[in-house]
């Protein structure tokens, strides 16, 4: 290190900020040691984005600010996840312009490039395209909790804890984990997020997952829209199923509030494309991974994947709680999904549980964290 170097390093570590940029300029020495030290000094804003990490040279560095750092102001960390989308977006569009979409690439302002492949900035993106997802989601949530407990609907600020755990979850798991306590507008939110319109037919068997972790004491008229929508939605992926359903809605046949559907849809068309194409490779490797493709758990799908998920699940509610009645009821929400489904009945009056007599003795497994 040389003496201006060092002096340099000196300046930032006593926090002369000014006098190491004029260094800087003077030296030729790059400046993302100054701005990294004056964004870690700061509060997450657009402010501070916009003055000291957009001026940061390192990709590396700064996808990795955007993955970590969680702010209790929601619209801070929006604007944080989005500029490091941005700058995802701006570094594999230099490398596709250069042809050189393996070669190392970097992004920013003066300081040089940084040791980031295409592939590599591909993974941040989903990443950074996930926990923006899960944000929209988790603003939602807070919406219609606030709502069904007559509250009010603003925007609650972050537990920073809690939302890196809910943002870091498999999709399966944080489904489960909001069945498992009973919070079935959050669920209801999350599996309307997560709705598939242009891909009806991607394996949809992680929803009957999620509502098979309801727990059997609860009464299923108190999440019948849940059932309903992720029978239909998996009703929907058999064959024939878009002209079979076609006035089905699926999971986007659950109902939310004005208010719920502005915080679901923040960000627009495109942006919602681009997370649900990222989330979508996601919840393909999990389903994978935990024995969707054959370890002993079932790839619901179509009508016999619905039919058999709904009689194993009246027969594990009844063996599990004892609760006859409660087994019944599932019977009857059940029953009218698939007549309505099938244009076999209007819906009034239930249907006939001989109707399920497909299915076997397979028991809903329970989905995996």
């Amino acid at each position: 290190m040389t003496l201006n170097q060092a002096l340099f390093k000196r300046k930032v570590d006593l926090g002369e900020y000014g006098d190491a940029l004029t260094w800087a300029r003077a030296y030729g020495f790059c400046a993302d040691g100054v701005r990294q030290a004056q964004w870690r000094e700061s509060e997450v804003s657009r402010v501070a984005i916009s003055d000291y990490l957009s001026k940061v040279a390192s990709l590396r560095w700064v996808l990795a600010e955007a993955a970590s750092r969680i702010p209790s102001e929601p619209d801070a960390l929006a604007a944080l996840l989005d500029h490091g989308v941005e700058r995802c977006d701006a570094a594999l569009c230099a490398a596709a312009a250069e042809d050189a979409a393996t070669a190392q690439v970097g992004a920013g302002s003066k300081g040089g490039g940084v040791d980031l492949s295409g592939r590599d900035i591909a993974a941040w993106r989903r990443r950074l395209l996930r926990y923006r997802k899960r944000l929209r989601v988790w603003r939602a949530i807070a919406v219609a909790e606030a709502e069904a407990s007559g509250g009010g609907g603003g925007d609650a600020r972050l537990d920073t804890a809690a939302h890196s755990t809910f943002r870091d979850a498999h999709l399966t798991a944080a489904a489960a984990s909001l069945a498992q306590s009973g919070r079935y507008a959050a669920l209801a939110v999350l599996l309307r997020a997560h709705a598939a319109p242009a891909a009806p037919r991607r394996d949809c068997g992680w929803v009957l997952d999620a509502v098979a972790e309801v727990a059997e004491v609860a009464d299923p008229a108190d999440y019948a829209p849940l059932v309903t929508c992720a029978l239909e939605q998996v009703l929907r992926t058999g064959d024939g199923g878009d002209e079979a359903g076609a006035e089905t809605e699926g999971l986007r046949g659950l109902a939310m509030s004005p208010a719920v559907e502005r915080a679901l849809s923040r960000g627009g068309e495109a942006a919602a494309a681009a997370e649900e194409e990222a989330e979508a490779e996601e919840v393909a490797a999990e389903r994978a991974r935990t024995g969707g493709g054959g370890s002993g758990r079932i790839a619901y799908a179509g009508r016999v994947g619905a039919c058999a998920w709904l009689c194993a699940r009246v027969r594990q509610i009844e063996a599990r709680s004892g609760l006859l009645d409660h087994a019944i009821t599932l019977a009857e929400i059940g029953s009218e999904s698939v007549a309505v489904f099938d244009g076999s009945g209007d819906g009034e009056g239930g249907g006939d549980l001989s109707r399920f007599a497909v299915a076997d003795s397979h028991e809903p497994p329970r989905a995996t964290a």
